[in-house]
């Protein structure tokens, strides 16, 4: 179970959907609560642009209560995906001074938004608190592409010492 889950990641890391999906659904037909699974798979319809199969599965990582997801489920159907995006990031914020925030979630949301400031600002802080994913910041599951030039990120990839873009 946990070895389709993280083959998958990798899978999903190369660019290969189709097979980390195949993964994914392995895992969660042998455990249909399998988190890791949920999350991933949401992360990858995101990532191919297929929004209903991403809030299928978001619904299902736990984010948070039910009332809170009906209301996302609100925006998403009469607004679409960026104003639900939006709507997680405001959520989130709101919350800090409550409980643990995701900065590199929050980060990838504002890329989302093609606000690079406000995601830099918590990739920093990600970096900062030595969040466990944040050397995933170069890779193509991330779908970094656009920040080739961006003087924050290539700073920030010479901090992790990762490699630089080509």
């Amino acid at each position: 179970l946990e070895c389709s889950s993280l083959i998958g990641s990798v899978m999903a890391n190369t660019g290969d959907f189709k097979s980390a999906i195949a993964l994914y659904e392995k895992a969660l037909s042998i455990d249909p609560t399998h988190r890791f699974a949920i999350y991933f798979l949401s992360g990858i319809y995101r990532q191919m642009g297929d929004y209903e199969k991403w809030f299928e599965y978001f619904k299902k990582t736990g984010w948070q209560d039910e009332e809170t997801v009906a209301a996302l489920d609100s925006v998403f159907r009469e607004e679409g995906y960026l104003a639900a995006v939006e709507m997680t990031i405001k959520i989130d914020e709101e919350a800090a001074n409550e409980r643990y925030i995701d900065y590199n979630i929050l980060g990838i949301r504002y890329l989302e938004l093609n606000d690079y400031d406000r995601a830099f600002d918590y990739f920093e802080k990600a970096y900062d608190i030595h969040h466990p994913n944040m050397p995933y910041i170069s890779v193509a599951e991330q779908n970094y592409e656009q920040l080739r030039d961006n003087p924050r990120y290539i700073e920030l990839l010479k901090k992790m010492n990762l490699p630089l873009p080509q």
